[in-house]
């Protein structure tokens, strides 16, 4: 299974959002849980310590979603984008 998944992810032109919500409400990931693979994780296998997490001074980029992960707004570098 895991080899179509990731086949079809290769293939197919989804958002990371999509892929989140897919594995959220098809596969039953917790949302934290992949809100971190689909964040963090990435972020620290490239080696890039400046995104991938929220803190203090750090720039704010965040997908503001409702109830059924679908983009209702989004803050690049502390600015909402319109």
């Amino acid at each position: 299974m895991w080899r179509e998944w990731r086949a079809a992810l290769a293939e197919g032109s989804a958002t990371l959002l999509e892929c989140l919500a897919r594995a959220v409400n098809a596969a039953g990931v917790a949302l934290a849980d992949a809100v971190v693979a689909a964040t963090a994780v990435p972020a620290d296998g490239a080696r890039l310590s400046e995104i991938g997490d929220l803190w203090t001074d750090g720039f704010a980029d965040l997908l503001i979603v409702d109830d059924n992960l679908q983009l209702r707004r989004v803050l690049r570098r502390g600015q909402w984008l319109k």
